[in-house]
């Protein structure tokens, strides 16, 4: 029932918001305004894309041209946004992972214990993955240790840029702690711009994109990205092994 009714909450959005100003990559839903949500963060009215989400298709699409790949790729902890681009692509090897099972999980799997063999995928999307995970260098070490020659992951995080250093404190572990103590009740850490160190702690080698900065202006507008000070968490850390 509550299914329903947001469904038809959503739908009346839909109306309401309906235009030409500006367009989710994702599904293609052109809108005048999308929703705004207590966080500041604008999320499409069609497919709930989030900014970060946006910028992660575009970024597939247009730099790594996925729409016409073939490439092994593992989406850990998938957004159903991106999953039903993903999923429609008809060369790509698209497998999804998660801790718990779920309708997007094709099977459960751990980030700090991946079941991949060594060297066996092309892609990794690991976005809003890590800041859930208590040994997040292990974590980078398995990312470096299924990517085959020439393989990327690619990592999201939200990041904090008052902080110089990443916040965590593992004698924090219940979840009304945590929210007060890292912002979220399934977090265990804030991460700062040293998120970098920590990748490359696990091996990995690797470049940050903001990208939301490099396409065009009018690109930038159409889909809603959020300027560079809003945006903690739509940067693309580019991760090879």
């Amino acid at each position: 029932m509550r299914g329903r009714v947001r469904s038809l909450v959503l739908a009346g959005t839909r109306l309401l918001l309906r235009g030409d100003r500006h367009e989710c990559p994702c599904c293609g839903g052109r809108f005048a305004r999308f929703i705004v949500r207590d966080d500041a963060s604008r999320v499409c009215p069609r497919c709930r894309s989030r900014e970060r989400q946006r910028v992660l298709w575009l970024y597939l699409r247009r730099e790594l041209g996925i729409e016409a790949s073939d490439a092994r790729v593992l989406h850990l902890a998938p957004e159903p946004a991106l999953h039903e681009r993903l999923r429609a692509l008809p060369r790509l090897r698209y497998e999804t992972g998660d801790l718990a099972p779920g309708p997007l999980v094709d099977r459960t799997m751990d980030v700090e214990r991946l079941p991949h063999e060594d060297d066996s995928l092309d892609l990794v999307l690991c976005s809003h993955v890590l800041e859930h995970v208590a040994d997040d260098v292990r974590a980078a070490r398995e990312l470096a240790r299924v990517l085959a020659p020439g393989g990327l992951a690619l990592v999201q995080v939200p990041v904090e840029p008052t902080q110089a250093r990443t916040y965590e404190d593992f004698s924090i572990d219940t979840p009304a702690g945590r929210e007060h103590a890292f912002g979220q009740a399934d977090h265990v850490r804030i991460y700062a711009a040293d998120v970098i160190d920590r990748l490359r702690a696990g091996g990995l080698d690797v470049t940050l994109v903001p990208y939301a900065d490099e396409v065009p202006a009018e690109l930038r507008f159409r889909c809603l990205l959020a300027d560079r000070g809003r945006r903690p968490g739509s940067d693309i850390y580019r991760c090879a092994a």
